[in-house]
């Protein structure tokens, strides 16, 4: 069984050796269906578009070493972590996993550590090929979109015609593609009707 067709894998985190001592965890493969209870669609997106670029004071701000996280992006992924931590891991010491719990422990570099190592975990289960922050230029999602429509095809297969992509790349890359795609033939449509 190739690493794409596991479902489910088991972590050991914080011991030295390498079938015993520490934490174990048993984590599942994220899928499409895990998505549809959450109010804002899909809390995890690995697309940037390029137009999203930061300001160059941002830039220089970062390069000075002054980072000023907005609470808004610190809550976002927070609400990220606790999805994925949800969703895939599934028990922690043969016990049933509570996220809630978990999240609640105190913020020491151990247990933040253990939180990323497990969101980590989750990911590279989960995805093949986007497992990373992804840009894509608003004009190459616009081609993507067209072409899949007019050939009748998901935009994954459009951008990998090959294969090799997990079930939750290809549902993560269509649904971006789609929502840049709707969002420029609602703009096309708004300029036709104001030259009428």
């Amino acid at each position: 069984m190739t690493p794409s067709q596991r479902t489910l894998k088991r972590v050991r985190i914080g011991s030295l050796f390498k079938f015993f001592g520490g934490d174990v965890y048993v984590l599942r493969k994220l899928s499409p269906a895990d998505f549809l209870d959450e109010d804002d669609g899909l809390p995890l997106n690995f697309f940037r578009g390029v137009q999203a670029e930061k300001t160059m004071f941002e830039q220089a701000m970062e390069k000075a070493g002054v980072v000023n996280t907005p609470k808004s992006e610190i809550d976002s992924q927070l609400k990220v972590l606790r999805f994925m931590l949800s969703k895939c891991v599934i028990s922690e010491n043969r016990k049933k996993f509570d996220v809630e719990s978990f999240m609640a422990r105190p913020g020491t570099a151990k247990n933040f550590q253990k939180m990323l190592h497990l969101f980590g975990e989750a990911v590279k289960l989960s995805f093949k090929r986007f497992s990373t922050e992804c840009r894509i230029d608003d004009s190459n999602a616009v081609a993507i979109f067209v072409l899949a429509k007019r050939f009748c095809r998901p935009p994954i297969e459009i951008l990998l015609p090959e294969g090799d992509y997990t079930e939750m790349d290809a549902w993560m890359f269509n649904m971006y593609i789609a929502s840049i795609g709707i969002k420029e033939e609602n703009r096309q449509a708004k300029k036709a009707m104001s030259k009428k």
